[in-house]
């Protein structure tokens, strides 16, 4: 029994390739940078490559184009990853300033792992991560709330975007707990 997935991942071997044409390619215009894709894609070395991960990710159910998602991570994804770039070659200290307690955060994945187990009981696989991320905000009301509470006592205040954290936080636990099932 294997739970629906809704995000694939392109295989280490196909990411390294995708990085390494974004960084040889980075400064072209969009015209010019379509034409070396296509060239790019059409050699047979890299045709290979490519079409072994299309067949992999459709057989693991991905139903778009695997071409254009590759394409566009390049494009958009890995063009900003160039590691000889100069701003990347400062590392920036980030202070994250809105995280949850190590309390709330074992809670959310104890919840989750629940959730998981009792759908997989029920033969439910077809449930997306924000159907579930509803029926957690749903149940564990209070949870959230004295969570919330917890964040002002610290800082004063609460963040204006910390439904998107919290979300985004449930969202990748969620996909970190669903690999472990």
């Amino acid at each position: 029994m294997v739970y629906k997935k809704f995000r694939f991942d392109f295989s280490k071997k196909t990411t390294d390739l995708l990085s390494v044409f974004s960084q040889e390619h980075s400064e072209e215009k969009c015209k010019q940078y379509q034409c070396s894709w296509r060239d790019w894609i059409n050699n047979d070395n890299i045709k290979k490559v490519l079409e072994l991960e299309c067949s992999m990710l459709k057989g693991a159910g991905f139903e778009g184009d695997v071409y254009d998602k590759m394409y566009k991570s390049a494009r958009y994804y890995y063009k900003k990853r160039t590691n000889n770039s100069e701003k990347y070659q400062e590392k920036k200290v980030i202070i994250h300033t809105n995280r949850f307690s190590s309390n709330f955060l074992k809670s959310m994945d104890e919840i989750i792992q629940l959730q998981l187990k009792e759908d997989i009981k029920k033969n439910i696989y077809e449930r997306s991560q924000i159907e579930f991320f509803h029926n957690y905000c749903n149940i564990h009301k209070n949870d959230i709330v004295t969570e919330l509470r917890e964040i002002k006592e610290m800082k004063g205040e609460i963040p204006d975007d910390i439904k998107e954290k919290l979300k985004k936080t449930y969202k990748n636990r969620f996909y970190k707990n669903r690999i472990k099932e």
